[in-house]
């Protein structure tokens, strides 16, 4: 009889800690400090509507994270990369193409070079009515940056915001210069190059507060990028000469974290 009673208690326990990992997740409201480790999986689901655009904050404690985010039929509509660190945010946005519900999966990195337990904290945030027409006002206005060959508006917008953190008093007031001058007017090259290397505006205020000379020092360098158009296009035009069926790709000059030189996203 006691076993009876030991089984049905530990069967209740576990039905409880399944039930609280695959509820429904409540936007705009932190979920806090919650454990994971090698044993267990973070499950959630969330009622996403079409037209709408979706921020996740996944805030990494002491151990790094694999996230990725899967539909009612689950299929991943989004998958993370390698994290860099155990330590710090992990963002990305998604639009959903149709209302329906989706599955939010956080569990522990797996590599031998990881820890073996930490904490998470998850925040899924849902664009008013205002951020989303602000955001479509800001895809028109680089309606024209994303049909060239090249683009080099992101370098501006970059020091816009590098600029403005004279003007910051608080560690958030600087990360808001970084995400809404520069991150959320990212071109579509920029985008992709944010989802590839998971970049934050938390990273983008700590290496700018790190490394205040070697940003001065570039600065001059950066705007040299807009001479680089002429030249990529006549490339382009000579391996046109050469191969009628060649397609000029987007060439897009953004400012990086400092952990990569540059990457291709070039459908095969």
């Amino acid at each position: 009889m006691k076993k009876q009673i030991a089984f049905c208690l530990a069967l209740i326990a576990s039905l409880s800690v399944l039930g609280q990992s695959q509820q429904e997740i409540v936007f705009n409201k932190p979920y806090q400090n919650l454990a994971l480790d090698k044993s267990n999986v973070i499950k959630y689901s969330l009622k996403l509507d079409k037209g709408g655009i979706y921020k996740f904050s996944i805030l990494q404690q002491g151990i790094a994270v694999y996230y990725s985010l899967a539909d009612n039929l689950n299929n991943q509509v989004f998958e993370s990369n390698t994290p860099e660190d155990i330590d710090g945010y992990e963002k990305f946005e998604y639009k959903p193409m149709k209302s329906q519900t989706f599955t939010l999966t956080v569990k522990r990195f797996e590599n031998s070079e990881n820890t073996d337990a930490g904490k998470v904290t998850i925040l899924v945030t849902s664009l008013n009515k205002t951020e989303i027409i602000l955001r479509e006002k800001i895809k028109a206005d680089l309606e024209t940056e994303n049909k060239r060959n090249v683009q080099t508006i992101d370098i501006d917008h970059f020091w816009e915001a590098y600029d403005n953190l004279k003007n910051c008093r608080i560690l958030a007031d600087s990360t808001n210069s970084f995400q809404k001058l520069y991150l959320d007017r990212a071109t579509d090259g920029l985008l992709d190059f944010i989802q590839v290397r998971d970049f934050t505006a938390e990273k983008y205020v700590r290496l700018t507060a790190k490394y205040p000379k070697f940003y001065a020092t570039i600065r001059k360098n950066t705007y040299q990028t807009k001479k680089s158009e002429a030249i990529i296009d006549s490339v382009f035009f000579k391996f046109k000469q050469l191969y009628p069926n060649f397609k000029p790709f987007k060439v897009c000059f953004a400012m990086g974290i400092l952990n990569t030189g540059g990457t291709t996203n070039i459908p095969l």
